[in-house]
């Protein structure tokens, strides 16, 4: 019959989307013309198998995402994942992958503070020999009084070069 022989053309184009299938979009296409003749033959089991096929697909380039090790790939990672709740052990990467953030911001944070400090390390020691070349006091930069013990005039520390 005419009805029969439309489905079995369905049918037939959902198989060769499937088996050509590698990209999640393209599992989710031939899940999608599975799920439109889902009680034709074995259409509602191949629609399942596309649509698992489909966040293994997502899975595993979460995981590859997240192999590079980085905040931005750890993000994406996590909005790969969000798709998948559920899925094998898609919710255990996505903790991990949130750990991973929480660790490499941290490490950022203390990067940034360990540069800062030395930053402020070289420039105490350039104004520290800038006043000593200046004669001035080479913890504050104040000037000196006295004739023989020298003193400086703003935090009272003697001079000691």
């Amino acid at each position: 019959s005419l009805v029969n022989e439309c489905l079995e053309n369905v049918y037939s184009q959902g198989k060769k989307m499937m088996e050509a299938a590698k990209t999640e979009n393209e599992y989710q296409e031939a899940a999608d013309v599975f799920k439109t003749i889902s009680d034709y033959k074995d259409a509602g089991t191949l629609a399942n198998k596309c649509s698992e096929a489909r966040k293994d697909t997502i899975l595993l380039q979460a995981k590859k995402r997240m192999e590079v090790n980085d905040i931005g790939s750890y993000r994406m990672a996590m909005s790969l994942l969000v798709l998948i709740k559920g899925w094998k052990d898609a919710d255990e990467m996505y903790e991990c992958a949130e750990h991973r953030i929480k660790v490499l911001e941290e490490k950022k944070l203390e990067r940034k503070r360990l540069e800062e400090e030395e930053r402020l390390k070289q420039k105490r020691q350039f104004e520290k020999e800038h006043w000593k070349n200046h004669y001035l006091c080479q913890y504050c930069g104040g000037s000196f009084k006295g004739l023989i013990k020298k003193t400086c005039t703003s935090c009272g520390k003697s001079k000691d070069y």
